[in-house]
């Protein structure tokens, strides 16, 4: 019919399946062999249209509050379907993936070099030739475009699409595993959600795949779904930002934990004496385990921050949160032993003398005021440091939620504190600490509280203060670098440097390269643009 083609777009534009139904009748006798036999190209001509079958698959409810909710958390959300584009396009404005207000542009090749941008909105600009759209515009790409771009050399126009692109409509199995490697290779983190096996390719491919099924789908992906539906994917977000936030703590909290105790273990050897065998199983198994324990029953936090957690060891917010609370305990440690040489009350150890055989008599476990009092306040900077690394927000829930770490660590310091302030006779021998008078009790109390307050200021304004001074003067760094560079290699990278803010972009887009986040080179191409 003459409205073949407006009635199917009218029904794809409201966001139906829409399928065309013919029939052609086959004159002669054709047995059931041929027939089988018989190819499709064969059978599907001269056909007679029949009429449209027409689909409606209603947007689920929690569709659009999920996609708000990872869109608030500058997630970018792709669709991947094998749909018309048209029907993609509308459904992905009915859940908000897409803004209703911005025109639509999709990529209509005509050979294998010429192409346009083709408006899939009345009222906009039919066509945008050769170019790619600039402004406020969003784009859906279709199989055969996709297909066309890989076919190219020219990885830019491809490299544009995928950064851009927020339909990909009438694609195969092996596209969408295609989009999924070409995603990665663009330094995205790309998880996938499908129920079909024409999705298992894909769900293999990507970093987390998700089947939201439990049919062959579910056999590619590493979770599954309960439920039909996207609602797990904020949930999974929200799961393992907080598992790699703990992972992260609890590696820091051994680093600094072992640091701390080596500068005990230091302070010691200065007066020919050493941490006992108990002491050590102490801070071990009395502290150290059931806080690390209580570190990773914390949950995630209830909303998904803008920001994903970092994911190296060596980064500069692990580093400088490692090395700042380490040096900060070192320095409470250094003082309280200067304070106890120092002290009205104190008396040197005895002096030890040699053996017949040449070794040192009672080495490293002579009872002496400096082991008591860096011992004591040590165990405290253990339970400082995993309070810490323990921080809730933004990607974990607030530590106070966390009941059996905050049981952990208060009785821990209740504890401590009963072996500062009255030390049962028992434990002062076991662990070979000396008595402290009442003023040498109430010193190192107050050093304690001290060295929370230290800790606690440092944590939230010094360290943040100087990662911001770090970054700034990194990037000055790399600035300079780029300014001293030959006028030919400048134009090589894109751009002559006439002043810093050039040679910022091009430091900043040589810091993206060197991670690996070429999508932010390209993303700063199309802002440039």
């Amino acid at each position: 019919p003459d409205d073949f083609e407006a009635l199917l777009k009218g029904y794809t534009q409201q966001g139906y399946r829409v399928i065309a139904l013919a029939w052609r009748q086959l004159r002669g006798e054709i047995g059931l062999r041929r027939l089988t036999r018989m190819r499709r190209a064969e059978v599907e001509t001269d056909l007679i249209f029949l009429g449209f079958l027409v689909f409606e698959n209603k947007l689920k409810p929690e569709t659009a509050p999920v996609v708000k909710q990872l869109h608030e958390a500058n997630i970018r959300q792709v669709m991947c379907t094998g749909d018309n584009v048209l029907t993609a396009v509308s459904v992905s404005r009915k859940c908000g993936l897409i803004s209703s207000r911005n025109p639509v542009y999709t990529l209509m090749p005509h050979s294998d070099v010429f192409y346009d941008w083709v408006a899939l909105d009345e009222g906009h600009a039919p066509e945008v030739p050769g170019e790619f759209p600039s402004g406020a515009f969003d784009l859906a790409i279709d199989g055969n475009a996709f297909q066309w771009l890989l076919d190219r050399e020219d990885d830019s126009l491809l490299s544009k699409v995928l950064v851009k692109a927020q339909v990909f409509a009438r694609m195969s199995p092996e596209q969408k595993h295609v989009l999924v490697e070409r995603l990665q290779d663009l330094g995205y983190c790309v998880g996938f959600c499908g129920d079909g096996a024409n999705d298992v390719g894909a769900l293999k491919g990507a970093d987390v795949g998700v089947s939201l099924s439990e049919a062959e789908a579910s056999a590619a992906a590493p979770f599954t779904s309960q439920r039909t539906d996207v609602s797990c994917v904020p949930a999974l977000v929200r799961e393992g930002r907080a598992a790699l936030a703990t992972s992260f703590g609890a590696f820091a909290f051994m680093a600094a934990y072992s640091l701390v105790q080596f500068a005990s273990v230091l302070a010691m050897y200065a007066v020919r004496s050493n941490l006992a065998d108990l002491q050590f199983l102490l801070v071990d198994i009395g502290i150290i385990l059931p806080v690390a324990v209580g570190m990773s029953e914390s949950g995630p936090s209830r909303a998904i921050h803008t920001r994903a957690p970092t994911a190296s060891l060596v980064s500069r917010r692990v580093l400088v949160a490692v090395i700042g609370l380490v040096a900060v305990q070192v320095v409470f440690q250094a003082a309280v032993f200067a304070w106890v040489r120092t002290a009205d009350w104190y008396a040197p150890p005895p002096s030890r003398g040699n053996d017949d055989d040449g070794r040192e008599a009672g080495h490293g476990v002579t009872p002496s005021l400096e082991n008591t009092c860096v011992f004591l306040v040590s165990c405290f900077q253990y339970v400082f440091v995993a309070l810490r690394f323990c921080a809730g927000p933004p990607h974990r829930e607030s530590v106070w939620l966390n009941g059996q770490f905050v049981f952990t660590t208060a009785l821990l310091l209740f504890l401590l504190v009963a072996l500062v302030v009255s030390p049962p006779p028992v434990a002062v021998a076991a662990l070979g600490l000396l008595p402290l008078p009442a003023a040498g009790r109430a010193g190192l109390l107050g050093l304690v509280a001290l060295d929370w307050i230290t800790t606690w200021a440092c944590d939230a304004a010094l360290f943040p203060a100087l990662l911001r001074t770090i970054k700034v003067a990194e990037r000055a760094a790399a600035e300079r670098r780029f300014l001293r560079r030959p006028r030919g290699e400048l134009d090589e990278v894109g751009a002559v440097v006439h002043g810093r803010t050039d040679a910022a972009r091009l430091a900043r887009r040589e810091r993206w390269g060197r991670k690996g986040k070429l999508y932010k080179v390209v993303e700063d191409d199309l802002t440039a643009a």
